[in-house]
């Protein structure tokens, strides 16, 4: 939510671009998604082989680069990879990408409400409902949902949300009117 909304040099799109996530290496949702080296290694290789003529765009993690270490994924990017080592708003960086691949990551929920094809190497809680490319199969999904409906089930039915200021239970509006309050406060946007 602190991230700025300019895109900087990246603002220029001339074609197709399709944006790699990396994840913090090691984090405990790439372990219980199925995720290893191998599986992060096909998944940039695939969004390499399968859109030749695109724009590849490797997003690093802003956990990764709060710490200033290095991915721990970035062995398997290959040269022609644009590397994005710096912060920037994931919805602005989604709304200039067209297609997105990810292991586990939230920012593959976040692009699929964005309206972007995603393909997923992993088992997040977004896969498997017939609104992503899963490289995985999930036999307990059994049925279709539309993003409207799992929107609603994380963000409504699941989560709770407490305002920090009063202490007191908001629901979703709340939340985001809050946020939005103070991201205008820090950034004036």
């Amino acid at each position: 939510n602190n991230q700025p909304l300019n895109l900087n040099e990246l603002a220029t799109k001339s074609r197709k671009r399709v944006l790699v996530v990396d994840q913090s290496y090691g984090d405990m949702s790439l372990v219980c998604g199925g995720v290893d080296d191998s599986v992060f290694q096909r998944m940039v290789q695939d969004a390499v082989k399968e859109n030749p003529d695109a724009e590849i765009l490797f997003k690093i993690h802003p956990d990764t680069l709060s710490r200033c270490t290095e991915s721990g994924f970035s062995k398997f990017i290959p040269a022609s990879v644009k590397v994005i080592d710096t912060f920037i708003n994931p919805i602005t960086l989604l709304q200039s990408v067209d297609e997105v691949y990810v292991a586990t990551s939230q920012l593959g929920f976040e692009a699929l409400m964005c309206g972007k094809k995603v393909h997923v190497y992993g088992l997040p809680f977004y896969s498997g409902w017939g609104l992503t490319d899963d490289k995985i199969h999930c036999p307990r999904r059994k049925r279709k949902l539309t993003i409207y409906e799992l929107f609603y089930i994380v963000y409504v039915s699941y989560s709770h949300y407490i305002d920090p200021e009063t202490g007191v239970e908001t629901n979703v509006e709340g939340a985001i009117n809050y946020i939005l309050k103070h991201r205008k406060e820090l950034l004036g946007q």
